[in-house]
């Protein structure tokens, strides 16, 4: 059922993140000393709103998974929409879409429901340009059309560098569409190089980008590394960028079967529900 289907994602989504904030939280109060109840706070807070963009706190708790979440609901919100017909998605689609861009920016909603129409709008698109066949290996996009939409691309990120700013939420339609643009492009690429024998070696990368993101964002509560320089000064900095590396290699082994044993246990759990 709908709903079965809708609680074993929402888990699915879900669990992992509280895992990983509530990482980050110990981290932060372990090794670089923060009030603890400060941080539980922040940690209740960020959980409850999705987001943290909105909340008075120097650091990101949630941080780059509020496009989980963000595409959780849209995935969700767009199967709804595009269960009533095609001419009713379409067009259901444009107009919240059209609506969200003069919102965004303005207000800030939990679980990222102010920028949420355009995700499905993205969602949209992305259908559209499987049906075009767009990525096939003899789609309509080859090499010169490539060029010409790269420079296209190049261009208006030169003009809009703050596009990718994850803190900038005030879009427009000009941005909205050289994302696209840039999304098509390097899925293009992605799908020309993956047949060479130097490329092949990180497919596996390529199928893990969800415990990928999940490393960024403690990426970016490991500042001990930076006290750790602090008290090593002396010692080789390649040294210390190969044990970076050595400990987010370890840390995407370790999230990457983690991630299968939740989803295991939540399918295992609603198969023996049904």
């Amino acid at each position: 059922t709908w709903s079965a289907k809708f609680k074993k994602e929402a888990l699915k989504c879900y669990i992992p993140i509280f895992v990983i904030i509530c990482f980050e939280t110990v981290v932060r109060i372990k090794f670089l000393g923060k009030d603890p109840f400060e941080q539980l706070i922040l940690l209740i807070k960020s959980f409850a709103w999705g987001n943290d963009y909105s909340l008075n706190c120097n650091y990101k708790l949630v941080g780059y998974l509020w496009f989980v979440i963000a595409l959780f609901w849209a995935k969700w919100i767009y199967r709804l929409i595009s269960s009533k017909g095609r001419l009713f998605c379409v067009g259901t689609i444009c107009l919240l879409c059209i609506v969200s861009l003069f919102f965004l920016g303005k207000i800030i909603l939990p679980h990222n429901f102010d920028n949420l129409f355009i995700c499905v709008f993205y969602l949209e698109v992305g259908n559209l340009l499987k049906r075009l066949k767009l990525f096939d290996e003899n789609g309509p996009l080859f090499w010169g059309g490539f060029i010409v939409l790269f420079l296209i691309w190049l261009c208006v990120g030169l003009k809009y560098p703050f596009m990718l700013d994850i803190n900038h939420r005030e879009y427009d339609a000009v941005i909205v569409m050289n994302s696209i643009l840039g999304s098509i492009l390097f899925m293009r690429l992605c799908k020309s190089i993956v047949n060479y024998f130097a490329f092949r070696r990180v497919v596996w990368l390529g199928r893990h980008t969800l415990p990928l993101l999940y490393i960024h964002q403690i990426d970016s509560c490991l500042g001990i590394f930076l006290k750790l320089s602090e008290k090593l000064k002396n010692v080789d900095i390649s040294f210390l960028f190969l044990l970076r590396m050595l400990v987010y290699v370890v840390l995407l082994i370790l999230v990457v079967n983690f991630k299968k044993f939740i989803d295991k246990n939540i399918d295992n759990e609603f198969s023996g529900a049904h």
